[in-house]
């Protein structure tokens, strides 16, 4: 997992302090998304979670740069 988190940070060109703004921008970068509700346990995430609600998402760039590291799992094949 670590490994994963390291290469999409370098991939994106991103902090890893920067990873969970980034999923989430990622998650309301949908278009049946409307919504999410992150965990908060200091004022300073809540914060920075409603920065990430500025309706901007992530660019083109970033979308591209994210889809081969899609983790496709099947729950159903032990």
């Amino acid at each position: 997992m670590y490994d994963r988190v390291q290469k999409i940070a370098s991939d994106l060109d991103i902090s890893i302090d920067t990873m969970p703004e980034i999923a989430l921008r990622y998650v309301l970068g949908h278009p049946a998304v409307s919504t999410v509700i992150p965990g908060m346990r200091s004022v300073r995430n809540v914060e920075n979670n409603m920065r990430v609600g500025d309706g901007l998402g992530l660019s083109k760039e970033q979308f591209e740069k994210l889809k081969p590291h899609r983790w496709i799992r099947d729950f159903y094949r032990g």
